[in-house]
């Protein structure tokens, strides 16, 4: 932890606008030194803290996603409903809460702990439904499996040794369920399920999205990339590469927006 403390603290002090105060970034630094489990930290541009564990990766993905910006979009977006598959501890959800405030958010989670920390995180969010659950290609009961840090739990075919289990969700479910045609926003980090998920019938919903961001996990398991370029294929989205992920904008959006701006200019 000292290790980390000692290559970070120039970034937080360089970053340190993006925090409510210096002291804010100082104080984050403070915590983690001393070795408390969780702190509370508030951005500017947040409408409430988020709570992080010092001694996990909450602390990477946290600068991946406030300081690194890392799903910051480039191109104008009103979304109405946004799906957060592998929201992880929240960040990510709470990033799009505050950028686009007029959505509906639905962040899936299948880990306890970090959905523990994820409904905290939203708790003072009333646009956003934590679902206890993995994006799948069926829908189905599956098992959990612990890579040993707090961001790499992956999920699998249920079998009969597994004690941790968790259900598994399709996304022509899941917009059923919340009365949705469409999706105008999808984040999947998903440790590699993505491969299921993209191998399976997908392109119909494909087709209904407007954005789509994916951390692919070749390393986990090989395969994701040339799945989701299939699905994706023929389909008509440009696509970013942006840090760790691949954007996908339909060209209707960007068509719409270009011709937004245009007119307002």
């Amino acid at each position: 932890m000292l290790s980390w403390i000692a290559q970070k603290a120039l970034v937080l002090y360089q970053r340190s606008r993006k925090f409510s105060t210096v002291e804010g970034g100082l104080s984050t630094l403070a915590a983690a030194i001393v070795g408390r489990r969780e702190i509370s930290v508030a951005l500017p541009n947040l409408r409430h803290p988020v709570v992080v564990r010092p001694r996990t990766t909450d602390r990477f993905v946290f600068e991946q996603i406030f300081l690194d910006h890392d799903y910051d979009i480039p191109v104008e977006l009103s979304p109405r409903f946004i799906v957060d598959a592998g929201a992880n501890v929240g960040y990510s959800t709470v990033y799009f809460a505050n950028r686009y405030p007029g959505a509906t958010i639905v962040a899936l989670e299948p880990e306890p702990t970090n959905f523990e920390l994820l409904a905290r995180n939203t708790r003072d969010y009333p646009e956003i439904i934590p679902m206890k659950a993995a994006l799948w290609c069926e829908n189905e009961m599956l098992s959990l499996k612990n890579q040993g840090e707090s961001w790499s739990h992956r999920v699998e075919k249920l079998n009969e040794s597994s004690a941790d289990v968790v259900q598994g969700i399709t996304m022509e479910a899941l917009l059923t369920q919340y009365g949705r045609s469409s999706i105008d926003l999808l984040k999947i980090d998903i440790e590699g399920a993505e491969r299921e998920v993209f191998s399976a019938e997908c392109r119909p919903w494909l087709s209904r999205t407007s954005v789509l961001i994916v951390e692919v996990h070749d390393h986990f398991k090989p395969g994701c990339s040339q799945a989701l370029d299939s699905a994706i294929s023929g389909l008509d989205f440009e696509r970013i590469e942006q840090g760790e992920n691949r954007i996908f904008i339909s060209r209707e959006l960007r068509s719409s927006a270009t011709e937004a701006h245009g007119s307002a200019a």
